[in-house]
């Protein structure tokens, strides 16, 4: 059983939809479909250093109530940290809660300087 006082993270879920650009095409974007209380597990930390670059991943665990529609497709940001989602469990069946698990998502934004700064 669940307690709802455990709920006590903001957390965003995004998902794609449809847009057009400036030239009237639809193209697909992310758009921000829910901001959700939520209970956060840690689930497992790890770090390793491959081709001259340190990986970090963090499985994390997301519960928060029923929701119709939260897919596998969607990212979960929490304290500006994305997340991809790997699966989606309704708990015992009920549609009362959700239970998201999710991994870390490398930031593309990052730079080759910004990584090799660390090594």
């Amino acid at each position: 059983m669940i307690n709802i006082g455990d709920m006590n993270k903001k957390i965003e879920i995004y998902g794609f939809g449809w847009d057009k650009d400036e030239l009237g095409q639809k193209i697909r974007k992310e758009k921000l479909i829910a901001r959700v209380w939520a209970k956060v597990r840690l689930i497992r930390s790890s770090e390793s250093i491959k081709l001259l670059k340190n990986e970090a991943t963090e499985e994390m665990q997301f519960t928060i109530r029923y929701r119709k529609g939260i897919d596998k497709n969607m990212k979960i940001r929490y304290k500006d940290q994305m997340y991809g989602i790997d699966s989606v469990e309704n708990e015992n069946e009920a549609d009362r809660f959700l239970i998201l698990h999710a991994e870390a998502v490398e930031d593309e934004n990052k730079s080759e300087t910004d990584i090799c700064r660390y090594i």
